[in-house]
């Protein structure tokens, strides 16, 4: 049972004292590294060849070693490190993809890619995002090319309604490495339950920032790979412990309405308990009426589960 405390009580030096409860990060992101297939693309635009991975827009590309070049430029289409739009070595193993941010010709021509996470985002958690971008450097049948902003993130529920002209995350500046890969990095607080994320610009023509390396530049087409989200588990600090009279447990984040703490014996007896909660982060259980020994506490909140062990003295 979860009790609040309306009476004051004091902060606790969380970084020089306590025990800190850690988990390894996962990736959220399935076949990050366009790795998995389907099949070998044979040409371009078959983004369905890689695993998990699905069009939102218009037809992005996915290449890979596996895809044999032809005998003349034109026939390069689907392979690394030479394909159509560009020479580029994959950033890691043997596949990327690639999506048109920007073409000239025709009004707010954009390319989304898009894959469902692992399981939703949850609402109020801190991500770490990133990936890694090349710009397309030309390809033997396409004009020179261009740079441009704007590449981002945009979290979703499996679709996206035209141009919205909003990223959770975006670069607002341009990347024009075309020998190197540039890694890019977000923060990002979920403010929804999100199942899936997707690339691109989205933002329209008016609102994007391009830069031609030629007068007869079209396109602003990028490589992309590697794509991560992961999630900033919170930080749990137990203190003190070995504990004589009262515990306090303070997490990172706010605790959900939903929290819940249990603790046992090291037989694995239930003994009952009542955490107080002190303020939005942080609880505490009194050990005053517990025999000395140790105990095992269990932490439940947000799909989350802590473990220590507790000394009683």
């Amino acid at each position: 049972m979860i009790m609040k405390n309306t009476s004051p009580t004091f902060l606790l030096l969380v970084a020089l004292m306590g025990c800190l409860i850690n988990a390894n990060a996962q990736n959220m992101v399935p076949n990050p590294g366009f790795e998995e297939l389907n099949t070998c693309p044979s040409e371009q635009s078959q983004l369905n060849a890689t695993k998990n991975w699905h069009s939102l827009r218009e037809t992005p590309d996915y290449f890979n070693t596996c895809a044999k070049p032809g005998m003349s430029p034109t026939q390069f289409n689907a392979g690394i490190p030479r394909n159509t739009w560009g020479y580029q070595p994959a950033a890691y193993g043997e596949g990327y993809a690639g999506i048109m941010l920007y073409y000239s010709p025709q009004v707010d021509f954009r390319e989304f890619l898009t894959v469902k996470l692992k399981e939703p985002l949850i609402s109020g958690r801190r991500y770490q995002i990133s990936f890694v971008v090349s710009l397309a450097n030309h390809g033997g049948r396409n004009p020179p090319h261009m740079s441009c902003n704007n590449l981002g993130i945009l979290f979703n529920f499996g679709s996206i309604e035209g141009i919205p002209n909003f990223a959770h995350a975006f670069i607002d500046t341009l990347i024009e490495d075309t020998l190197q890969w540039v890694e890019v990095k977000f923060n990002y607080l979920a403010d929804q339950a999100y199942t899936h994320l997707a690339i691109g610009n989205f933002f329209d023509d008016a609102n994007t920032i391009k830069n031609k390396t030629s007068f007869f530049s079209q396109y602003a087409f990028y490589y992309i790979d590697e794509v991560k989200v992961i999630a900033n588990r919170p930080q749990i600090v137990i203190h003190p412990n070995p504990v004589t009279e009262q515990v306090f447990i303070t997490s990172s984040e706010d605790f959900s309405p939903d929290v819940s703490c249990k603790m046992y014996s090291v037989n694995g007896q239930r003994i009952n308990i009542e955490a107080i909660l002190h303020s939005s982060n942080q609880l505490s259980i009194y050990f005053e009426a517990y025999r000395p020994g140790i105990y095992i506490l269990r932490l439940r909140d947000k799909a989350e589960v802590w473990q220590e062990k507790i000394l009683k003295i």
